[in-house]
């Protein structure tokens, strides 16, 4: 599947508290986002196309729920584009399921 702009991550959480540094770009919110998508597809490069628009920086954390296995997933905006205005995520997921 794709990323569908009509289903777009919410921000739950914004703040110093989850702020990682310097090594991640100084991000500090916490996103949620619930698809079908594996978790290996959310972490495709450019995959959320309106992630400038929606204000995600690098560092920010993702929480990534699949219903279709169903799993939750944790991650990290890698890098943001704004020519494009794409967001992507990397990190190694800590997964439940």
């Amino acid at each position: 599947m794709a990323y569908n702009t009509s289903n777009p991550p919410m921000k739950i959480s914004a703040g110093a508290l989850t702020d990682f540094g310097a090594g991640f770009g100084g991000g500090g919110s916490i996103w949620f986002y619930r698809s079908a998508d594996a978790i290996a597809t959310v972490k495709g490069a450019a995959y959320f196309s309106n992630g400038v628009a929606l204000g995600m920086q690098p560092g920010d954390v993702v929480l990534v729920f699949d219903s279709a296995t169903p799993a939750l997933s944790l991650a990290f905006v890698q890098s943001v584009n704004t020519t494009t205005g794409t967001a992507s995520l990397d990190g190694t997921p800590l997964t439940a399921t």
